[in-house]
């Protein structure tokens, strides 16, 4: 499971840029998300048109090396990643989703963690030579099987996060592990498959800790192993709280491509393969509405950005039925499969992620954002001005102030381009027309 462990950590405040670009993309940009898929009620085919229904191209899924390789060197589907290999075998070209498939996690055959006993599911990082040619070659056989039917690979998920990793204390082991692990795995994915695209690195570029490491694999050479940098940049949480919201959280990434390009000489590609936003009662937790919004506004500025190459959602579904924890709640869908605001939202501006090109963005320094979309004769524009999230106000600007909109606070407004737009609202307006569109500025 795709679990996050390192929430816990530490932020810092980064420095926002604010982009004026105007032109033209032909990138393709991929609409994902991430599925528990063994844990749904429901057969495949329901989820299956749920996530077609909501405009995705791409889904993300898990396919463990212990459930796998359960003996030294023989390969097989186990009970554990069955669904997951059904779906993927059978069902993603008939949907026309491209397959993320993530690749990771300990094994106990190889890897037994000191302190625990042989038996067990207790796992720890590949560290020896041994176990590190043992997981290239799980990934040989797994990229071998899903030839032609699966388009990315992230070799492993949060490595500093200890994801997966049950031992604990966490014993991380150095830089030089991970990006051997990389490198042979790499090799053994384009041997199997030459087409397809290899990410790694799942961490979160909010956290300098987390930037120092890869950028100590940046210097091993890790960049000619892989195609793209895999980012986690989960911000609900942070005490800066403009780290929450999509305009600060894509500043940060902002910053981290231009640190690629300054430091390294390097551009990049970006995949944002996990990114959600809760809706429980815990700390950074959001309601409904404003999680869509968050949906909303984050795929479009992220599409707007041409070294952003796509964003996976996390997850589909609800994992629990808990108010209090937060892995329960980030699913689009309730547990129940009912949908909630953002997979509604989701649906009308999918098209725009998946189908139009940006033909103009604009982001102002004093919150206003505006993207204009094009696709052949059709145009869409959507529009907002950022939310106020200061932490505290002095009683004179709670006096001046305007009381809230009606708008404020709704998933998403529609409007036509005859009507009167509300060009003061944090809620993005989205207006469709044949032909021009008038930006309200």
């Amino acid at each position: 499971m795709s679990f996050i462990n390192w929430r816990h950590g530490r932020f810092y405040l980064a420095s926002f840029v604010f982009l004026f670009f105007t032109g033209a993309q032909a990138f393709a940009f991929e609409l994902g998300v991430s599925t528990h898929m063994r844990y749904y009620p429901k057969p495949n085919e329901f989820y299956l048109n749920l996530m077609k229904a909501d405009g995705f191209n791409s889904v993300r899924f898990d396919y463990d090396w212990s459930h796998v390789e359960d003996k030294k060197g023989v390969f097989a589907v186990s009970d554990y990643v069955k669904r997951n290999d059904d779906v993927i075998n059978t069902e993603l070209k008939k949907y026309n989703f491209n397959g993320l498939v993530i690749l990771g996690y300990g094994n106990n055959l190889y890897n037994q963690p000191k302190g625990y006993p042989k038996t067990g599911r207790a796992t720890d990082y590949p560290r020896t030579p041994e176990a590190i040619a043992a997981f290239a070659n799980y990934a040989y056989w797994v990229a071998s099987r899903f030839k032609g039917k699966v388009k990315y690979y992230e070799v492993w998920n949060e490595w500093l996060y200890g994801t997966g990793n049950i031992a604990k204390p966490l014993d991380i082991p150095p830089p030089e592990i991970f990006y051997q692990l990389v490198k042979q795995t790499s090799a053994a994915i384009r041997k199997a498959d030459p087409d397809a695209i290899i990410l790694t690195g799942s961490f979160n570029p909010i956290t300098q800790s987390s930037i120092d490491w890869f950028d100590s694999l940046i210097r091993l050479g890790i960049l000619d192993t892989i195609d793209g940098i895999a980012l986690h940049p989960y911000g609900y949480r942070a005490a800066n709280k403009e780290l929450g919201t999509p305009e600060g959280n894509l500043a940060v990434i902002d910053n981290y491509e231009g640190h690629l390009k300054k430091t390294f000489g390097k551009e990049v590609p970006l995949y944002i393969t996990e990114i959600g936003i809760p809706n429980y009662s815990g700390q950074g937790g959001v309601d409904l509405n404003s999680s869509a919004q968050f949906v909303v506004k984050y795929t479009l500025m992220a599409k707007a950005r041409p070294y952003i190459k796509g964003v996976w959602w996390y997850d589909l579904v609800n994992d629990g039925t808990n108010p209090r924890v937060n892995e329960h709640n980030f699913g689009l869908y309730n547990a129940n499969s009912s949908a909630k605001p953002a997979a509604m939202a989701l649906q009308k501006i999918a098209a725009l992620s998946t189908q139009y090109q940006v033909k103009d963005y604009q982001h102002y320094p004093d919150g206003r954002v505006k993207i204009e979309f094009a696709d052949g004769d059709k145009s869409a524009l959507i529009f907002w001005k950022k939310a106020d999230t200061s932490a505290k106000k002095s009683l004179m600007s709670i006096m001046t102030s305007a009381p809230q909109k009606k708008t404020d606070g709704q998933p998403l407004i529609e409007m036509k381009p005859s009507d009167s737009y509300d060009v003061d609202s944090s809620t993005p307006t989205i207006v469709h027309s044949t032909g021009a569109i008038k930006a309200p500025w």
